[in-house]
């Protein structure tokens, strides 16, 4: 296995429950929660238990840290099959096509997915094991990486307000993101919402997360402050103490809000109502 290190890692996804806390409880003199949670489009998939791997245009995978060898056809025991044979640089040219950018501008584009390399909950019944699903992608710019960031953001893409490095520009998996990854016969995750609120979110997937069908969702949403947020949600199958505390502070302000009240009024026909 290759020991060459790399600085093209994907950032940590922020746990849901932590979005939660400091949305409503870290910002709660300001905290609009039928905003948040009754009127904000969120764009959910499944969350997959594997690991990340990326690769490049130039054909180059990336693990967490190292860059894989061109002789390496394995990964964790499993196949690298579907990571090798995926043309990120067919991806590369759709996104500059369009949105119109100056080729010579683009340094590297980088797709990110959850490889599934584990035989957890159904994935061997559905076929899972050797999948590349690609959730994301970055693109390293010479120059004017605001600006590059602002034109995917006109153009439906779900982009964050800036980016700790200016010459990286993220895209976050989204409808626009999938649309282009598929026409460049790249895998995506299987969506579990789209345009959906993010109580219908809950209501929609509450029983396969409740009962650990799925290891869990990943949402992507609109925030004022931020822009987009990727965020993950993980099912009760792994407990998470430290952010279970912070998710019931969340909870206990959300259920005296009016949000609690007009979610409880459009879920009467449930007889087990999801607290958010």
């Amino acid at each position: 296995m290759s020991t060459v290190k790399h600085n093209y890692q994907w950032d940590s996804t922020e746990n849901a429950m932590a979005f939660i806390n400091f949305t409503v409880v870290k910002n709660k003199k300001s905290f609009d929660a039928e905003k948040v949670f009754l009127n904000t489009p969120c764009f959910v998939t499944e969350k997959y238990d594997g690991t990340n791997l990326a690769k490049d245009d130039l054909g180059v995978i990336y693990s967490r840290r190292f860059a894989l060898g061109d002789d390496e056809q394995e990964f964790i025991k499993t196949s690298l099959k579907e990571v090798r044979e995926a043309d990120v640089s067919k991806l590369k040219s759709i996104l500059i096509e369009a949105a119109g950018l100056d080729p010579n501008n683009i340094v590297k584009c980088i797709v990110y997915g959850e490889f599934i390399c584990n035989a957890w909950y159904d994935y061997e019944k559905r076929g899972l094991i050797g999948k590349w699903k690609v959730f994301a992608a970055k693109l390293e710019v010479k120059e004017d990486g605001p600006a590059v960031l602002a034109k995917f953001r006109e153009l439906g893409f779900a982009v964050p307000h800036r980016s700790g490095n200016p010459s990286h520009v993220k895209l976050y998996g989204n409808e626009k993101f999938f649309e282009l990854a598929k026409q460049a016969d790249l895998d995506v995750p299987d969506v579990r919402g789209t345009d959906v609120s993010f109580a219908k979110m809950v209501e929609m997937n509450k029983d396969d997360m409740k009962t650990g069908r799925i290891e869990g969702l990943v949402i992507t949403l609109n925030t004022e402050d931020s822009g987009y947020k990727f965020i993950k949600w993980k099912g009760s199958q792994e407990f998470q103490p430290h952010a279970h505390t912070n998710f019931q502070k969340a909870n206990d302000l959300i259920q005296t809000s009016r949000t609690h009240e007009i979610y409880g009024s459009i879920n009467t026909n449930s007889r087990d109502h999801t607290r958010l």
